[in-house]
């Protein structure tokens, strides 16, 4: 029941052997990579730098972007908080859940009033 050593025993064997050649040889690669690809390196917000610059939806993303804000684009997280009490009894919390739907619905016509045809509605 002699069984041979598998290739990955092997090359685990030859890793921890020469581990300290591994170590430098990564190092010679590593340093010089980082010094001159980090510093390069930009903040970016989405998608947009992976889009095509010439491409009609990028100039327009730009534009929005510009003239709204980057989280005009991107996803938006709205935390609406009731007034103290508000919810202190079932309806009150009816009646203000009722009023925060109204609420989002004007701003969604809002949004709505002036999109170009074809757009799909603000949802």
């Amino acid at each position: 029941a002699d069984e041979k050593p598998g290739v990955w025993s092997r090359v685990g064997s030859c890793a921890q052997r020469f581990s300290w050649a591994i170590v430098a040889a990564l190092l010679v690669v590593g340093v010089p990579l980082g010094a001159f690809s980090l510093p390069r390196f930009r903040h970016a917000i989405g998608f947009g730098p992976m889009m095509p610059t010439d491409a009609e939806v990028t100039r327009t993303l730009g534009d929005l972007q510009a003239a709204f804000g980057s989280g005009a684009v991107f996803p938006t997280k709205l935390l609406v908080v009731p007034r103290d009490g508000a919810t202190a009894t079932e309806n009150g919390r009816r009646q203000w859940l009722d009023e925060v739907c109204e609420a989002l619905k004007n701003i969604a016509d809002t949004a709505d009033a002036g999109r170009s045809p074809g757009v799909p509605a603000f949802t």
